[in-house]
């Protein structure tokens, strides 16, 4: 297989040792990664996620398993994508959903398979969905080498074009019309419009791809001047997009400058190095751990209420099923969920906030009297209070006679 990265377990270490840092400082609840190892039997995310966990002192860090998805691998290339997340703050709702892209017309997989997973946060309840990508490079060496089929038919769509988008635009943008169209399918029955598309597109801001994603409504989250420097030049290759409601409750992003700006020689790579280079030019910390630089982007997501609801239900029968909750206490809190479940379809929003308030008010007895532990009962209740919080207040009127 055509292996990436590190040469040597050296340098496999010297770049581990670089990228943990990076990854604990970038403070985030989820993380896309790209161009990890593709093996069977091996997870890079895990790794990494323990990595973490040790880098901040943490138990909370956990892997997306998209290769259990995938038949022990993620696509067909020699490396992947894939996501971790701080399990205190976020927790997955379902599996995996995969994207293998089309083959280009010489029968080649050329963008690696996206994943797309859906999310759940711990204290509010919100719901997303996370698509990391790696789409393919702007490098055309394999379709412009001597006797290849750009050197004999310089028309062929992927070759350059002479217009500043590189090699493989026409692949690269068929491929974002394939995200567009699988992303309007829900691949991972969330049933929640929040949707974030994140990783390297291999694509500057004003070139045919990031268009596609644009005339979709999908918004460029972390605007920004750069995230890669190529022979001097600057622009950005990696991003992130959310759908409408997503980018309506941005409140705060940036690229995180660890990498572009950075010389090469301060990498983990050991080649064309002294002895006496290769231990004064390293340093285990974050900078140049890569060639790009990460985005970043904080949101305050709505809730939305019937897939609190819904969850709620669903995590009141899993506490009944493994003997957390006694059967009667469950279903008589089921019912008070069910009832609100009814009010919001009905758009009685103040009758409904009030019987969210009675299942929070049960959950809180259920606690006080030892039928419930409290580690079981917070996420419960952190969720409900949080779509009391998310529907409409009930109106006041004022009458001030004559």
């Amino acid at each position: 297989q055509d292996c990436r990265g590190a040469d040597s377990v050296e340098e496999f270490d010297r770049q581990r040792a670089k990228l943990l840092p990076a990854l604990a400082k970038l403070d985030a609840d989820v993380i896309g990664i790209i161009e990890m190892e593709n093996t069977p039997g091996v997870s890079p995310e895990a790794d990494l996620a323990a990595g973490v966990n040790a880098e901040t002192g943490s138990t909370s860090w956990s892997a997306i398993d998209a290769a259990a998805v995938g038949g022990g691998v993620v696509g067909t290339d020699a490396i992947r994508v894939g996501m971790i997340y701080d399990s205190a703050a976020v927790e997955p709702v379902g599996d995996p959903a995969l994207l293998d892209f089309s083959l280009d017309s010489l029968g080649q997989p050329r963008s690696r398979t996206a994943v797309a997973q859906t999310f759940r946060s711990v204290s509010t309840g919100a719901v997303f969905t996370a698509v990391v990508n790696h789409f393919k490079s702007k490098s055309g060496s394999e379709i412009d080498d001597s006797g290849a089929i750009c050197s004999t038919d310089p028309t062929y769509p992927d070759c350059d074009q002479g217009d500043g988008q590189g090699y493989f635009n026409a692949i690269r943008t068929t491929h974002a019309g394939e995200l567009v169209d699988w992303l309007a399918t829900d691949p991972t029955g969330s049933g929640s419009d929040h949707v974030i598309v994140l990783g390297d597109f291999n694509s500057y801001a004003m070139e045919d791809p990031i268009d596609v994603l644009g005339a979709a409504g999908y918004v460029d989250l972390a605007p920004s001047a750069y995230s890669y420097v190529f022979d001097g030049q600057w622009g950005t290759l990696d991003y992130l997009f959310g759908s409408p409601s997503v980018a309506a409750a941005v409140t705060g992003y940036g690229h995180y400058h660890i990498n572009a700006d950075e010389p090469s020689v301060l990498d983990y790579d050991t080649a064309f190095k002294t002895d006496r280079q290769i231990d004064l030019l390293y340093a285990p910390d974050e900078f140049r751990t890569s060639d790009h630089d990460p985005a970043l982007v904080g949101l305050d997501l709505e809730v939305d209420v019937a897939l609190t609801l819904d969850w709620a239900i669903d995590r009141v029968a899993e506490l009944r099923a493994d003997g957390t909750l006694h059967p009667l206490k469950a279903r008589l809190l089921t019912a008070t969920l069910e009832r609100a479940e009814r009010l919001v379809e009905r758009g009685a929003t103040s009758a409904a906030r009030a019987m969210i308030g009675v299942a929070v008010f049960q959950l809180e007895l259920y606690v006080w009297f030892g039928a419930l532990p409290a580690d079981d009962a917070a996420p419960l209740i952190d969720a409900l209070n949080a779509a009391i919080e998310a529907l409409p207040a009930p109106r006041r009127w004022h009458y001030s006679g004559w």
